[in-house]
């Protein structure tokens, strides 16, 4: 069978030219990497003490932002905002606190931000590994961290998920607006190691989840549905199939989506072999919001569509969260080896930003 090259160690190799597995299994050593050398600086006294919060980056530098955002949801006194845009929204000023995360430091969108951040006389924060952006921290021009991805063997930011995301944890902390201590980063750390296991390439397809899961995605779109804390780990796992996988993944939240997608399935019957749901949940969700799951589910099923669900082992939030985005990244990489690509491999991408230079 196709799938059982998934317990090929030798085959996914020979696939994998670009170390995409070393880069997405490194996800705890670029957590523990950005974390720890932020609690080592000295944090900027002019970014604290912010009205609002706007996060500013594209794909994988904006994950860190929204991951942090679903986190904080429950316990942040002001607004939380993550922007993916060449603007700033109308109500950044003095009082807004912008997070400018690139990891190449040369995002085009992410440097209009910066530009704009500027004009408005906003608190400034940034991080990257070089570029333009690492320029301007260097020059003193405005606070921030140049970090060295040494994790990362890919050299993309899309296996680097572990440094946006420590970073901006790591910043937020240490200006106060986070309540994140590094005994529970340090515990959040031990519940993904046990977790992720069960994920490893040397756990078989019969026992491995991110395996069975990439089984169930090849030639199908994956839609993953997940809620509160989750919400921006989740939509990771969306950006990673689309990028490592060279598939296409959405995401949707509950309760959110019951009181819309339900009703779009009766014109979808050639479709329903396409599509396979997968519900990410957890025994921490609002009382409420647990019912929904399997109702939205057996609903679902009685239309005829694919359905699974993984519930996480990680017993607290940020372990949680850890612990889907690893399963995301590796379930990305199964499926690309299912696919018979290079995770690595980026055809499309390149071509954009040569065709955006022209402009």
């Amino acid at each position: 069978m196709v799938m059982k090259i998934l317990d090929d160690l030798g085959a996914m190799k020979k696939i994998d030219q670009s170390n995409s597995l070393g880069s997405i299994t490194a996800f705890p050593q670029q957590l523990r990497q950005n974390w720890d050398q932020i609690s080592k600086l000295k944090t900027p006294s002019e970014c604290e003490g912010a009205k609002n919060i706007v996060v500013a980056g594209m794909g994988g530098s904006a994950i860190g932002g929204r991951i942090a955002r679903s986190l904080g949801e429950k316990e942040l006194k002001i607004p939380f905002y993550v922007n993916t845009e060449y603007q700033l929204p109308e109500f950044v000023d003095e009082t807004s606190l912008v997070v400018v995360a690139s990891y190449s430091g040369n995002t085009e969108e992410t440097l209009s931000c910066l530009a704009d951040a500027k004009k408005k006389k906003a608190k400034i924060w940034a991080m990257a590994t070089g570029g333009k952006l690492a320029e301007e921290i260097k020059g003193g021009k405005i606070p921030g961290f140049i970090f060295a991805p040494k994790d990362n063997y890919t050299g993309y930011p899309k296996t680097a998920i572990g440094y946006s995301l420590g970073g901006i944890l790591g910043i937020l902390s240490r200006l106060g607006y986070l309540h994140l201590k590094n005994d529970s980063f340090n515990h959040a750390l031990v519940e993904l190691e046990k977790a992720s296991q069960d994920f490893l390439p040397e756990a078989s397809l019969d026992e491995n989840p991110a395996k069975k899961i990439a089984s169930t995605l090849v030639g199908r779109i994956g839609i993953f549905i997940s809620s509160e804390h989750l919400q921006g780990a989740a939509y990771a796992i969306k950006n990673q199939i689309n990028e490592n996988a060279h598939s296409q993944a959405l995401f949707f939240d509950l309760p959110e989506m019951d009181h819309h997608l339900i009703e779009a399935f009766s014109n979808l019957k050639k479709a329903k072999k396409d599509l396979f749901y997968h519900f990410i949940n957890s025994d921490l969700f609002y009382s409420r919001v647990k019912i929904r799951y399997p109702i939205t589910q057996k609903l679902l099923k009685k239309q005829g569509f694919f359905v699974a669900e993984y519930n996480l082992k990680s017993k607290n939030k940020l372990g949680q969260i850890f612990e889907t985005v690893q399963l995301g990244g590796l379930v990305s990489f199964y499926l690309s080896i299912l696919n018979n690509e290079d995770p690595g491999w980026e055809p499309w991408i390149p071509f954009l930003k040569k065709e955006l230079a022209k402009k």
